[in-house]
């Protein structure tokens, strides 16, 4: 009786280390009981261009050919409840931090901040005050959101990345919302504001049925300043969701503006494009997107890519597979063609001088991205 009092002992306390690890709480668990919810991250891949190892003119993330990269690592913390005060923090690293710090304002670096702010909500309203990303455009920073690898022409060229203000979100109803908003410019966050305008930022999001989405955003203001020439500027962008059925979705996002120096100094600048997307689900693992978009500007607002009438215009197809080996890991594949005036670097040429430009360019992408944490409130 005592052999086997003896072995029952032994087994209880060979079990408790396990019993301890089974209820210790997780990170997850304690953030989870404060309040706070805590998602993230990582990808990295790899970039392969048909140009001779010359850089991808008009890309964002993408730029440098035959490269290995690790893209994005990002973490977000926040407490947004629905009433009362609440905040948020975003943390960037990677290559592509440097382009967002260049967006913000903040010079380069591996590290970026590009979202921080202060949240209020008091029953269909919520106000924030601080840095937070752009409501324009169908596709965003995050890699981990978008249906592409590459981002579009417009998302690098037309659209603003993110704002430094204040931001207030009124719901109607579950089909109409909208936001207005004051911001120091509308193309980037810069916080040191060269000129006293601010920036109006209006924004009516529609969703008619669970199938349809139509968003109109506006932003108004003055840029410039501080020994350089204002400029009074109008930017509008739309975009459109439609899920035809339950595996095929129609996206397509259209943007103009218009820039006109204050004092009349030099010609008004423009821009306009609009992309399309069609995303189609295969199976549980499979999925699809092809992209296609044009984009055209007037007045030198290309400066960089323009012929000698001021005038410039690209247009791109791109296509993406996505695998997703699991839940939270997918692994996707792309082909881009991008066609357009003076724009690329002629593979093999001499182009210090910007003296030889090829037409087209083209590139083939693989990335992976894997997620993890509970979902932002």
């Amino acid at each position: 009786m005592r052999k086997y009092f003896s072995l029952l002992a032994t087994t209880g306390l060979a079990a408790l280390p396990a019993i301890s690890m089974a209820a210790a709480p997780s990170l997850s668990d304690v953030l989870g009981a404060s309040g706070i919810s805590a998602q993230g991250y990582f990808s990295g891949g790899y970039t392969a261009g048909f140009n001779k190892g010359q850089v991808l003119a008009g890309h964002t993330f993408d730029t440098d050919a035959n490269t290995f990269a690790l893209n994005q690592a990002d973490l977000t913390l926040s407490s947004l409840p629905s009433s009362g005060f609440g905040a948020l923090v975003e943390v960037l690293a990677g290559n592509d931090a440097s382009v967002v710090n260049g967006s913000l304002g903040s010079g380069k670096g591996d590290f970026a901040l590009p979202q921080a702010y202060l949240q209020y909500a008091t029953g269909n309203l919520t106000v924030i005050g601080g840095r937070y990303w752009t409501l324009a455009g169908a596709e965003v920073t995050a890699d981990s959101k978008n249906t592409n690898i590459s981002r579009s022409f417009l998302f690098q060229l037309a659209e603003p990345f993110a704002h430094t203000g204040v931001r207030a979100t009124y719901k109607f109803c579950d089909q109409l919302s909208a936001n207005v908003g004051i911001a120091n410019t509308a193309t980037t966050a810069m916080t040191a504001d060269t000129n006293k305008p601010k920036t109006a930022e209006a924004n009516v999001t529609f969703t008619p049925s669970s199938t349809t989405t139509l968003a109109l955003t506006d932003y108004y203001g003055v840029d410039g300043g501080n020994g350089a020439t204002e400029v009074r500027h109008n930017y509008l962008d739309g975009v459109a969701s439609l899920n035809i059925t339950s595996a095929l979705q129609f996206v397509a996002n259209v943007d103009w503006a218009r820039f006109i120096p204050v004092d009349g100094a030099g010609p008004a600048a423009g821009i306009y494009g609009a992309a399309g997307y069609l995303n189609y689900t295969f199976s549980d693992q499979w999925k699809g997107s092809l992209r296609g978009e044009y984009l055209k500007s007037s007045g030198g607002y290309l400066v960089a890519y323009d012929k000698t009438d001021g005038k410039a215009q690209v247009s791109e197809v791109t296509f993406t597979a996505d695998y997703s080996a699991a839940k939270n890991f997918d692994v996707l594949g792309e082909v881009r063609y991008d066609m357009g005036d003076q724009l690329y670097p002629n593979p093999g040429s001499d182009t210090v001088n910007g003296t030889d430009f090829s037409s087209h360019q083209s590139e083939v992408e693989v990335k992976a991205i894997y997620k993890f944490g509970t979902p932002t409130s």
